[in-house]
């Protein structure tokens, strides 16, 4: 078999391996013996007619099926030397043959009827390298990377073996994730690089490359998922939130008057009005100067403190201002889904802290994104996808929190305000 078919069958089956060749250095410092020279063979025309002519009257055996299908079969006497100096042991002809069988119909179904048989029979090796193609060819999209690589054998590459296998990096040649990748990058698969001390991404894959292009995938079952995937892209509507006043026990005589009950809501513009048209039923406005307000007993004692004394009147605009510091204030949100909550106080915002952990490492803390409905997962997943670092969801003070390696303020921040459309307003992140 050829480089490649040996390569893509785990380096098995029989091979030879080149160390050493006429006129290299090796040569030089030696003997230099010349290559023999074989002298031409000069036939005649007739000659050559003859011999053809004597060749066709024999009569040659006919072939088996067998031996038509695997003809490399009949040869597995011949040994050769392995990819290994020190002449490491190798597998016969006949097993590299029917591993290259199981390769090239690992993803036609009407040639394999058990796709997960055929690819327990593969050694660790070949596993390996066909879910590394596959990943490539069906399951990698430029968009997720850069990634880490930890993440990128995790997401993409153990998930394409057929159901009920897994892979062991341990059972391979590499040992490890690292040296494969190393090896994968060399063939120019796709590109790692080291984005921090001891820690590596992928950074960019090559799904053009020939072995890609000409790899053919096994079916895999249709996971059923009702999260939003790669597939399917995760929409974000903002809820509305609207900032209302509560009427309580201070601002009750006044808004009683109004026909409203404590506990009624009201927005800024309808308590403006409900003061005004009070204002006006009981002409409190200032007979020479129109912007100001003659203050009642029921007024006075709700926006005049004791400690100022008496005060005759006050300007419209103070008025609003200290009826509505008098007022409760509450907030009332609607998600996209139609649910609609009120709760008191003002709505908290999304802050963002950087916290310096042990071993003098920085995370990103991002607190509050429950409150506007933001999925905390699909966030930690695309901040892990676009700025390569590690990220979980745990229990913060304030509730569920995103934790995220490094120091990402600036990129919160830019999420936060243009692809979530969160009003700035709500973002507590330090710039």
């Amino acid at each position: 078999m050829d480089g490649q078919s040996m390569y893509s069958s785990g380096m098995r089956g029989k091979g030879v391996a080149i160390r050493h060749y006429y006129g290299d250095h090796l040569w030089m410092l030696g003997s230099k013996v010349s290559v023999p020279n074989i002298p031409e063979i000069e036939s005649s025309v007739h000659e050559i007619e003859d011999m053809t002519n004597t060749i066709q009257s024999l009569e040659l055996p006919a072939q088996t099926a067998d031996e038509t299908e695997h003809p490399a079969s009949q040869s597995q006497g011949i040994t050769l030397c392995a990819g290994d100096a020190d002449g490491d042991s190798v597998t016969t002809g006949e097993s590299a043959l029917n591993d290259a069988a199981v390769f090239d119909n690992l993803g036609a179904s009407n040639v394999i009827e058990d796709e997960e048989s055929e690819f327990s029979k593969l050694t660790e090796d070949t596993k390996l390298l066909q879910c590394f193609l596959y990943a490539l060819k069906k399951k990698v999209k430029q968009s997720s990377l850069p990634m880490l690589t930890s993440a990128f054998f995790r997401d993409f590459i153990q998930v394409c073996c057929p159901p009920g296998e897994t892979l062991d990096l341990k059972k391979t040649k590499w040992k490890k994730l690292r040296p494969f990748l190393t090896e994968m990058q060399s063939e120019g698969f796709l590109d790692v690089k080291e984005t921090a001390k001891g820690v590596h991404s992928v950074m960019s894959t090559n799904p053009t490359h020939d072995r890609v292009l000409g790899f053919r995938p096994w079916p895999l079952p249709v996971e059923v998922d009702s999260a939003p995937d790669d597939t399917q892209e995760y929409v974000y509507e903002p809820p509305q939130i609207v900032e209302l006043l509560s009427i309580n026990a201070q601002t009750l005589p006044l808004f009683c008057k109004l026909g409203l009950s404590k506990g009624d809501t009201l927005s800024l513009t309808e308590m403006r009005s409900l003061v005004t048209e009070y204002v006006k039923k009981n002409n409190l406005q200032h007979t020479e100067n129109k912007q100001l307000v003659v203050l009642d007993g029921v007024l006075t004692d709700i926006v005049v403190k004791k400690k100022e004394g008496y005060v005759e009147y006050l300007k419209w605009n103070i008025l609003f201002e200290r009826l509505s510091h008098a007022l409760g204030a509450v907030y009332m949100i609607t998600y996209s889904n139609g649910a609609t909550s009120v709760k008191k106080g003002t709505p908290p915002p999304i802050s963002v802290q950087v916290v310096t952990r042990s071993g003098n490492k920085k995370v990103t803390l991002i607190n509050n994104l429950d409150k506007f409905g933001i999925d905390l997962k699909i966030m930690a997943k695309e901040m892990r996808s676009t700025k390569a670092c590690s990220t979980s969801v745990q229990d913060g003070k304030t509730g569920p929190q995103v934790l995220a390696q490094g120091n990402h303020t600036a990129f919160v921040y830019k999420l936060l305000k243009e692809k979530y459309r969160i009003p700035v307003k709500y973002l507590d992140i330090p710039t």
